[in-house]
């Protein structure tokens, strides 16, 4: 793909997706009208380059997400923008590669994605847990669950204690399903005959525990 470097130079092409990213300073219309037409520019190359190569540009699939602090979202004016005949308007998450991004890079919608899928499979379990060994148990959360946990939580570091917090409870569940510990028993001892940490609301502290959790059940 060949591309003029003066219009985007952040490019991240893939077999079926190519996402653009440009950077500007929300503090006048002047900035923002060049990012547009930036973008706009590459979108134009973009569209000749795969007409050459017999491909097309799905224009209707196009999302656009302008990510910042609250007060930097508040100065910006852009709603929307054209991109062939469809007009995109601008939202607040997308998904890129699993992992879902918001405006704020609070990663909250991408927690809340996790908590709900993570809920719904330990319910399924739970339901058949009788049926299962320990070693099912095991396998089925190390699988289902504790790949969940543990996909891009490098996005995690720095997140708040309380968004972590979320993430313990699911440990928590976790653990307590693999060893058949009651809800209302402390879970303290099953972490440690599982060699667990508890998470820790420190920053990075998610990612050492959730590693450590399944590198402790692939051992049992």
């Amino acid at each position: 793909m060949l591309l003029n470097p003066t219009d985007l130079p952040n490019v991240h092409a893939y077999a079926d997706d190519t996402q653009l990213y440009i950077s500007f300073k929300p503090d006048g219309s002047a900035a923002e009208t060049d990012a547009v037409d930036a973008l706009q520019a590459c979108i134009r190359d973009m569209r000749s380059w795969m007409v050459q190569d017999k491909l097309q540009l799905n224009d209707a699939r196009t999302e656009f997400l302008i990510k910042g602090t609250r007060a930097q979202l508040n100065k910006v004016t852009i709603n929307d923008w054209q991109v062939g005949e469809v007009k995109v308007s601008a939202v607040y998450s997308v998904k890129n590669l699993g992992a879902w991004f918001d405006a704020n890079m609070n990663m909250t919608t991408h927690i809340n994605s996790i908590c709900q899928s993570i809920y719904y499979h330990l319910h399924n379990i739970r339901r058949i847990r009788k049926y299962l060994s320990y070693g099912n148990r095991k396998s089925i959360v190390q699988a289902i669950i504790m790949s969940r946990l543990d996909y891009c939580n490098g996005l995690l570091y720095g997140t708040p204690a309380v968004h972590l917090g979320r993430l313990k409870r699911l440990q928590n569940a976790a653990a307590r399903l693999v060893c058949t510990v009651s809800r209302y028993d402390h879970i303290t001892p099953s972490l440690i005959n599982l060699h667990c940490l508890p998470v820790t609301h420190s920053r990075g502290g998610f990612i050492q525990v959730s590693t450590d959790l399944r590198n402790a059940l692939s051992k049992k």
